[in-house]
């Protein structure tokens, strides 16, 4: 498969994230991958790291509202990827309240939806929801991951799509991936 069609594939996927706006691994998986590469959007509002082995999505490959994405071609073919969207907000909301209308609005509209674990986290200074969710479509199961973050009257939404029967030291990586996820320009005014 051609690195176009890859990324064709890898748009599909990363366009569920959209629908709600916008990895878990047991207690003996080990990450051994680094997450030695950084990405600084152009604006210089957020970064997030990867994984030599992610490519990052080329801006003009993106679907609509991404503001950037990333695909594990570990294997030659499309595993997995990471994106993140972004939405105007019609107030400025916490991070948490942001969260968890995000997985209430998960619950209502997603077919196949059903949750896997919703979790408190923190990330920079923001308490907010990592959550943990399944998508069942006609026997074709994905798992995904997202967190929620607020700055000011922006919510971010960080999504990890991967398939159901992925490895829990994978699970591990891209769990590792959005937690890495950092606004830039939070709390300034």
């Amino acid at each position: 498969m051609n690195i176009s069609k890859k990324i064709g594939a890898a748009v599909f996927v990363i366009a569920i994230g959209f629908t709600l706006t916008g990895c878990f691994g047991s207690d003996e998986a080990t990450n051994t991958v680094t997450l030695s590469h950084t990405y600084t959007d152009s604006s210089n509002i957020f970064e997030i790291n990867y994984p030599d082995n992610f490519l990052q999505v080329p801006a003009k490959d993106l679907p609509t509202g991404a503001l950037a994405a990333f695909m594990d071609l570990s294997g030659g073919e499309f595993t997995s990827n990471v994106t993140v969207t972004s939405e105007k907000l019609p107030e400025t909301v916490s991070s948490l309240r942001f969260a968890l209308a995000n997985i209430r609005k998960a619950e209502e509209i997603l077919p196949g939806y059903k949750q896997r674990e919703v979790q408190d986290i923190k990330i920079g200074d923001q308490d907010t929801k990592l959550l943990l969710f399944t998508l069942d479509r006609e026997g074709a199961k994905t798992n995904l991951a997202q967190i929620y973050l607020v700055d000011r009257d922006q919510g971010y939404v960080v999504t990890a799509t991967y398939a159901a029967d992925t490895v829990a030291e994978k699970e591990v990586i891209l769990l590792d991936m959005i937690k890495s996820f950092k606004l830039l320009v939070a709390d300034k005014s």
